[in-house]
């Protein structure tokens, strides 16, 4: 059975996207910014192939898989990090890579800036297979 046939794995992969995008809400703007990139691209992608229908849906929806790989490596990042280290996952930390960004000399400001990017740039990536 493939994994999209799964029974449970539409909502698993929901409840996956939603945390993802909860734990990137640390800064302002990060979270709201990363799913708007996806909703462009999204739309962007749709419109280029005639779909305007899944278009306009995309200009409405904040989140596509693609983009959305910044907030989900960070969450596997951090609940891997807290599991090695005996911490439970579900109680906060600053491990996030928008906090340790946040450390350097960039600052809250440029780590959302730097975040943002990494996110356009992997969105980038739809338009190479297309």
């Amino acid at each position: 059975m493939s994994p999209a046939k799964w029974p449970n794995s539409r909502i698993l992969w929901i409840l996956t996207v939603t945390n993802a995008l909860n734990l990137s809400d640390n800064m302002n703007g990060l979270c709201a910014g990363l799913a708007a990139i996806a909703a462009f691209y999204l739309a962007s992608f749709a419109a280029r192939h005639g779909q305007y229908l899944v278009a306009a849906f995309g200009c409405v929806l904040l989140g596509v898989l693609l983009v959305l790989a910044i907030s989900l490596l960070d969450v596997a990042q951090v609940t891997l990090h807290r599991t090695l280290t005996g911490q439970p996952f579900w109680i906060g930390d600053t491990n996030h890579l928008s906090h340790r960004l946040a450390r350097t000399r960039l600052g809250k400001t440029g780590a959302v800036v730097v975040l943002w990017i990494l996110a356009a740039l992997v969105g980038g990536l739809t338009w190479v297979g297309a």
